[in-house]
């Protein structure tokens, strides 16, 4: 069993050398810490992949489910809309606090399990 020691910001093994590199799962190469993402469960705090397999992983996966995805995406934004535009509404007052402000719309749904759309206004 390998015992990982954290001191300064820096990982000792259990002969008290700096460890400054990690191996790949994936490609099985031995890349730096930079090359990884860093994780807070992980091994030296970082991913047990490096970030060009991560990537590489993760467009993968998105190919494979895209519509699914498209359509949590598109449920959770049709289920929160206050959410949303409370969110825009401040990140807007972030980047340009001078800004002429409005009465922000509040939606509240007739039923609480899955919300109708609002009406539009023409």
């Amino acid at each position: 069993m390998m015992i990982v020691i954290m001191i300064n910001e820096e990982f000792l093994d259990e002969y008290g050398r700096v460890v400054t590199d990690k191996k790949c799962l994936k490609c099985h190469q031995v890349k730096v810490f930079d090359d990884f993402n860093t994780s807070k469960n992980g091994k030296y705090k970082r991913h047990n992949y490096c970030k060009i397999c991560l990537r590489a992983e993760n467009k993968k996966n998105y190919e494979q489910n895209r519509q699914a995805r498209i359509d949590h995406v598109k449920n959770w934004n049709r289920r929160n809309k206050n959410k949303t535009r409370v969110y825009v509404s401040n990140y807007q007052d972030k980047i340009n606090p001078g800004r002429k402000k409005r009465e922000p719309k509040i939606y509240i749904p007739d039923s609480p399990d899955i919300p109708d759309l609002p009406p539009k206004d023409f």
